[in-house]
Parts: structure tokens; sequence; C-alpha cells
């Protein structure tokens, strides 16, 4: 149980609530007529996921830039990183990986 709770900040920290708008990258899709391809819809599914894990680089990057402000501040203060929940070198780590895995 520990485990899952230490995961979840990581989670938190990559934004996942934010991956909806991501999804317009299927609208491509739908309005070329491809929903029938199963290769369209795989390279969109990848793309999606690609996208996504950039994207979730660029929050945590932004996170660890904007940290001092962030614990000045009454919402963003429970962020992962500005709370101390997920150190720095550790954020820095996860999006190496997401960028990585973006790629």
């Amino acid at each position: 149980m520990i485990g899952n709770i230490d995961s979840m900040k990581y989670i938190k920290l990559m934004r996942p609530k934010h991956y909806i708008k991501n999804l317009l990258i299927a609208a491509a899709l739908v309005f070329s007529g491809g929903l029938t391809n199963i290769d369209r819809i795989l390279t969109v599914i990848i793309g999606f996921c690609s996208f996504s894990l950039v994207c979730s680089a660029v929050y945590i990057i932004n996170d660890i830039n904007d940290v001092e402000n962030d614990r000045k501040d009454e919402r963003k203060c429970r962020r992962p990183i500005a709370s101390g929940d997920v150190s720095i070198k550790n954020a820095t780590i996860l999006a190496v990986f997401c960028v990585i895995g973006g790629v």
C-alpha cells in the first residue's frame, strides 16, 4: 500500500487530468474517415501516448523551475515538488524518462 501512495505522487506530478485535451490528435482520424483503418488508429494511439508523455515532462520541468513561487501560492503549494513530496532530483529523472518515452 505504501508503494501505491508514493506512486500517486508521481502520477499527480505528471498531471494526467490534462491529457484529455491531447485527444484532439484523434480529430484528424475522425474527419479523414480513418476510424476503420487499424493502422491509423494505432498511429493515433501512439501519438496520443507520446504527446502526453512529452507534455508531462514540460509540466514537471515547469514545476521544478517555479518551485519557490509555487511554495508561496495557496493552491500550488500542494503540488508534489512544492510540497516536498517529490524531490527535484526524482522529478528530473521522471521528466527525462517521459521525454525518452515520448520520443
